[in-house]
């Protein structure tokens, strides 16, 4: 298993530019005789013209004197004063050994809540996914701004949404508009025992046992019988800012929100969906109320993953764990998401080759993964960015589960678009596959933004 980088000191440096936006190129030097040498560079933003870079430094001199230079267009908008950081010694543990509780991964972004109800955030922040008050990426974990203490996470690909210790629900991103970021707390909630985010829109379980949902509702997917939005038949409720029960559903006893559909275990062990296409092909309806699917009687717990992306929105698909510990997907097969051994798409659910003792599922754009009552991970499905953390890229796709790299004792998943993070018995978190934005959160270890197909250990955790 690839270990991060194990920095002695970590380089903040704060600024105001005159030109505020994204797409500044920030470059940390580090001054050689008379003259500055690039150490680094990373693409940032400026929200409002603030800026806050920080960089790992590691003890190759005793003393460093660094810049940083932001540019746009190869024209310089801010130089920092240099900074003097003495490095002595070799590198240290990692700065805190935090405890995680909990992880979760959505797009290129990743969230875990630490044992002390803190949560953080890493990777990209193009919509304030991150909380922290900036726009830019993060490649180690930041803290959730002004959030409190926190018993869940839930990421969606342009928001996220934690469950505070109070029960009540706080959400921070994307907010239905062109630079429309925002945080506040969920209105009229306050007794919430699960959370789950999907692409535009999020649902929460009531301690009673009922399902609310609010934000985009153009296929149903919030749930309350209206007609449907803008990608149905006219629309009579396109989104919602308030908390919208789910028809008919008082018995949930565990949910998820998907890219443009929702889902939840009822305490019968069926399993009930709404929204669009949560079916195989063109054929399946869009629905706004509750629709059991067949042959599902002992459920635990409910997933979906698909690709983000309205041109592709039949190509979700949908796993549920069995009390049994076996697993069952159904839906777009075309990379072998649905780990039956084959690539043909299901309209009804299919076991997953192989897998009998599964105690967690997540699924990500077009692949799976389960944790094992050993400890170990399985993943299945395409393999175009190593998210099956077995290793290598070489296997484009499997259609069968295939064991993550030296991982054996995991004990909760998280899937993104192409990476996948869990959490490990020691209370550490591991990510692999896909980091342009730093998703992975090992503050691009290997000196690049490569994609990594094994795991590594999140920067700041006891790993």
């Amino acid at each position: 298993m690839h270990r991060s980088i194990h920095y002695r000191e970590v380089l903040w440096i704060h600024g105001r530019v005159k030109a505020p936006g994204k797409h500044l190129q920030a470059v940390l030097q580090q001054r050689q005789g008379a003259s500055w040498v690039t150490r680094a560079t990373d693409e940032v933003a400026a929200r409002s013209g603030r800026l806050r870079l920080y960089w790992g430094i590691t003890p190759d001199r005793a003393q460093l004197a660094l810049r940083v230079v932001v540019s746009r267009r190869r024209h310089r908008v801010w130089v920092s004063s240099v900074k003097h950081v003495a490095v002595r010694g070799r590198p240290g543990p990692e700065p805190s050994g935090q405890i995680a509780t909990g992880v979760s991964a959505e797009y290129d972004q990743s969230c875990a809540v630490r044992s002390t109800g803190v949560v953080v955030c890493w990777g990209s922040n193009s919509d304030g996914m991150l909380g922290n008050s900036f726009l830019n990426r993060s490649p180690v974990p930041v803290a959730v701004s002004g959030l409190g203490a926190a018993t869940a996470i839930s990421s969606g690909v342009y928001h996220s949404c934690a469950l505070r210790s109070t029960a009540g629900v706080v959400c921070w991103g994307y907010n239905h508009g062109p630079g429309k970021w925002n945080s506040g707390a969920v209105s009229r909630l306050s007794d919430a025992t699960a959370i789950s985010s999907g692409y535009a829109h999020s649902c929460a379980l009531r301690a009673t046992g009922s399902v609310v949902c609010w934000g985009d509702n153009s296929f149903g997917q919030l749930g309350d019988g209206s007609k449907l939005g803008t990608y149905g038949e006219g629309g009579s409720r396109p989104e919602s800012s308030r908390p919208l029960a789910v028809s008919g559903l008082s018995d949930a006893t565990a949910i998820h929100a998907g890219d443009f559909d929702s889902c939840a275990v009822r305490a019968t062990g069926g399993v009930v969906c709404w929204g669009g296409l949560y079916g195989a092909d063109e054929d399946s309806s869009y629905t706004s109320v509750p629709v059991a699917i067949p042959g599902v009687s002992d459920a635990t717990a409910v997933t979906s993953g698909g690709p983000f992306d309205l041109k592709s929105a039949y190509e979700v698909h949908t796993c549920v764990l069995r009390l049994t510990g076996g697993v069952m997907c159904w839906g777009d097969n075309s990379e072998g998401q649905l780990g039956d051994g084959s690539r043909r798409n299901r309209r009804h659910p299919v076991a997953v080759s192989g897998l009998g003792d599964a105690i967690a599922i997540d699924a990500g754009a077009r692949f799976s993964c389960a944790v094992r009552a050993t400890g170990g991970v399985v993943c299945w499905g395409a393999n175009d960015d190593g998210q099956l953390g077995n290793g290598s890229k070489r296997l484009r796709r499997s259609p069968v589960p295939v064991a993550v790299s030296g991982l054996g004792d995991a004990t909760a998943i998280a899937t993104g678009y192409d990476h996948a993070c869990a959490v490990r018995a020691t209370g550490g978190v591991v990510c692999w596959g896909r980091n342009s934005q730093g998703g992975l959160g090992d503050d691009f270890a290997n000196g690049t933004k490569e994609d990594v197909p094994m795991p590594v250990g999140v920067f700041g955790f006891r790993n």
